[in-house]
């Protein structure tokens, strides 16, 4: 008897198989974007999202804390720990406002001024390198087809919210 082998995997359809690649390539590139990010803010010992917190209180000066907490997704804790670092560092100060000191806000300090315009040269260029090859085009239809993928995701959530 000459049987051939099943065209898929036993118990993998091939949305599975798609699926678990597109899981996979993601990741890869979630995790290449990260270290490529880590290494251009390292002599800084800069993280992503003080590197974020500082690129926001340049470019629409002094933040609320509880602006960035909506701006930048992270937790409040983490969020707090952060902004104190980066004052201890000198980058940034917290002032609060004579009409509610409940309310702080962030701001560069000179030398985050300095520094800030540094680090944006090195991820605009690693950002730069990453895009070379891409085109409006191509990067238009990635786009497209990762918010298919995003509503795709959304709608199995809901019916899945619904079944249980």
């Amino acid at each position: 008897m000459n049987q051939q082998p099943p065209s898929e995997p036993l118990g993998q359809t091939a949305a599975s198989v798609m699926a678990a690649k597109l899981q996979s390539d993601l990741s890869g590139l979630v995790n290449a974007l990260a270290k490529g990010m880590d290494d251009r803010l390292a002599p800084f010992s800069i993280d992503p999202i003080s590197y974020i917190i500082l690129v926001h209180c340049s470019t629409a000066g002094p933040t609320e804390i509880s602006a960035l907490r909506r701006a930048i997704p992270t937790d409040p804790g983490r969020m707090s720990r952060l902004i104190s670092a980066l004052a201890f560092r000198n980058l940034v100060r917290k002032v609060r406002l004579q009409s509610d000191q409940r309310v702080v806000r962030v701001e560069l300090t000179g030398e985050g001024e300095t520094m800030v315009p540094e680090l944006m040269r090195r991820v605009e260029a690693f950002y730069g390198d990453i895009l070379a090859g891409v085109s409006e085009e191509d990067f238009s239809a990635c786009m497209a087809t990762v918010d298919r993928l995003v509503q795709g995701i959304n709608q199995a959530q809901a019916r899945f919210r619904e079944e249980s």
